[in-house]
């Protein structure tokens, strides 16, 4: 037994340190059923920085697009040392590839998020509608924080803050008429280094707020929340760790993906307790500290081989020396 031990610890020696996960990150993978028997596959990291002091959030933005395995090849393009986590961010124009939710980039607006969207209202017209969506994102002293914000144009695009979700319900179809205002309900200005917005909002306070925060911020009839679809997320947990999360579906994995609701309820299992929707369904993918592609991306459908989409947008964990 005991040489059988001493040869298990010299193999582990000689693995390559790629090959293992950095100091501070663990990696879950989960095979399970939902309540009513359909599977899921989920993936996610668990990064803690305090137990190693060189990861670093990077929000990022490519021209052009790349995916999540070009992007950790061309990782010295962009950042310093070397990526150990890269996941899809948010949302954007699939025909120009453009960002159309907020990613800030050490201090500088790099995308803004969408200042408007067009709706039909509860009388059958067409209107403009000015939605505040969720964002994730790094603090100047490094805590990390989930808040809802609006781009205000008068302010250079800068991300004000509000306290939630104001003005419009999906639901119903009642929006508001105007933007939010400079200063509205106590917003302020949010003076994040890094950050990145999709929404809606899942997690807040320890409690799901999904399906209030997808009427609010205007998502109700667009992503499906009430649909099983694959799903990206990023939350915080109560102790500080970030979780980046993706769920296959569509069939991907064996997996029928989850719900906003289910999403929400899979980070609080791992202690989130503020946590934001990132794009899904076939731009949810992430990469590993070995380049290796984890999840099964659904645009590839059926096919052995796993296909990730051009995105604009990521999140990436970086260990620097």
């Amino acid at each position: 037994m005991k040489r059988l031990l001493t040869t298990l610890l010299l193999v582990l020696m000689l693995l390559p340190a790629a090959a293992r996960a950095p100091r501070g990150v663990k990696f879950i993978e989960r095979r399970a059923n939902h309540a009513d028997g359909k599977p899921y596959v989920w993936f996610a990291f668990v990064i803690d920085q305090d137990a190693n002091k060189h990861l670093k959030f990077n929000a990022v933005e490519v021209e052009g697009g790349t995916t999540p395995s070009k992007l950790y090849a061309a990782w010295s393009e962009y950042g310093e040392g070397r990526p150990v986590v890269v996941a899809n961010a948010g949302f954007f124009n699939m025909r120009t590839l453009e960002s159309v939710s907020l990613l800030v980039n050490e201090g500088k607006v790099d995308a803004p998020d969408v200042r408007s969207v067009t709706r039909t209202n509860a009388n059958g017209e067409k209107v403009t509608v000015y939605p505040i969506h969720a964002a994730f994102g790094q603090m100047p002293d490094g805590s990390y924080e989930a808040q809802w914000i609006f781009c205000q144009p008068e302010k250079d695009y800068h991300p004000y803050v509000y306290p939630f979700a104001v003005g419009n319900d999906d639901s119903l179809r009642l929006y508001s008429p105007a933007p939010p205002a400079v200063g509205q309900l106590g917003s302020y200005p949010w003076q994040v280094v890094d950050a990145v917005a999709a929404g809606p909002m899942l997690v807040k306070n320890g409690r799901d707020v999904s399906l209030e925060s997808s009427l609010g911020e205007s998502y109700y009839r667009t992503i499906g929340g009430k649909a099983r679809h694959n799903r990206t997320a990023i939350g915080l947990t109560d102790d500080g760790k970030l979780v980046i999360m993706v769920v296959d579906g569509r069939g991907m994995n064996g997996s029928v993906g989850c719900t906003l609701s289910e999403l929400a309820e899979f980070l609080m299992e791992l202690g989130v307790v503020e946590g934001v929707n990132l794009d899904g369904g076939g731009s949810s993918a992430i990469v590993n500290w070995d380049g290796e592609l984890v999840n099964h991306p659904s645009d590839g459908g059926k096919r052995p081989e796993r296909i990730e989409r051009v995105v604009p947008t990521f999140v990436v964990i970086s260990e620097e020396k």
